[in-house]
């Protein structure tokens, strides 16, 4: 893919990182243990409880393995801590 522009501006910014990561997903597992392929876009937020690692998107929740650190390694700067602001 080849994104050409004549200024870098914010909004050409976000959607080169948009396209950069669309479709990128990670492994999670459903409550009945099926292993699926979420979407990073698709999930809102990540949680942990009783040391278990969870992704949430509208619809569904699912156990990722590992710690949530690896989660956001993985993700770099699309993972949000707390009450991040996005502009």
């Amino acid at each position: 893919m080849t994104l050409e522009y004549i200024r870098l501006t914010k909004d050409f910014e976000e959607i080169k990182e948009y396209a950069r990561y669309k479709g990128d997903t990670l492994t999670g597992y459903r409550q009945t243990k099926e292993k699926v392929s979420v979407r990073i876009e698709d999930v809102l937020y990540f949680e942990t409880v009783d040391g278990l690692g969870f992704a949430y998107t509208v619809d569904s929740v699912y156990e990722i393995k590992g710690r949530l650190y690896q989660v956001e390694e993985k993700l770099n700067n699309h993972l949000c801590r707390n009450a991040c602001k996005r502009t």
